[in-house]
């Protein structure tokens, strides 16, 4: 379990609010699949084994070895794997991965206007995440920490959007209390 922030917690998968489940979350650009699915998908593995691979999923993505060697049926790069057969193992792009997964719940989240939801909540918690994996409860802390443009303070009727400008603040402002500006 990954927990992030104080209780009460906001769990992140299918166990709690279906919303923030990587196999739930389905960002316009995946068209119909997954966050689970694509982020599984999109490892990259070398296989190891002293026969070629004959599973019909797999899609080979080189016809020269992930190694070097041309033609060679132990050391293939696999790819597209469906997500049983990818999930639980690092993958030799893993960077590329993770910060495709991150992009993919930003996506998710602006499309289904979850800040607030995310902003309101004091913690979030993910049952089946394991320290040294990407986490959707730990991507969407991040998320709800992140410095995002509005033109008025967020809170639950505001939609704002991510620019990398502006620290969020940790409470509406009013309009009778000093801005620092004065």
């Amino acid at each position: 379990m990954i927990r992030h922030g104080e209780a009460p917690f906001l769990e992140c998968s299918s166990k709690g609010d279906r919303r923030f489940s990587a196999f739930a979350a389905k960002p316009a650009s995946l068209r119909g699949k997954s966050i689970e699915e694509a982020y599984q998908g999109m490892k990259q593995f070398i296989t190891q084994d002293d026969r070629p691979c004959d599973t019909p999923e797999h899609r080979f993505t080189t016809t020269t070895c992930a190694k070097g060697t041309k033609g060679c049926a132990v050391h293939r790069l696999e790819t597209g794997l469906h997500w049983r057969r990818a999930k639980g193992r690092t993958a030799i792009n893993q960077a590329e991965c993770a910060a495709a997964y991150k992009e993919w719940w930003r996506e998710w989240v602006e499309q289904e206007d979850l800040l607030p939801i995310l902003q309101e909540a004091t913690g979030l918690s993910d049952i089946y995440g394991q320290v040294g994996h990407v986490c959707q409860a730990t991507v969407l802390w991040e998320l709800r920490n992140e410095e995002w443009d509005s033109t008025t303070a967020p809170d639950v009727d505001t939609h704002t959007r991510w620019t990398g400008t502006v620290p969020p603040p940790s409470r509406p402002v009013t309009d009778d209390e000093p801005t620092g500006s004065e």
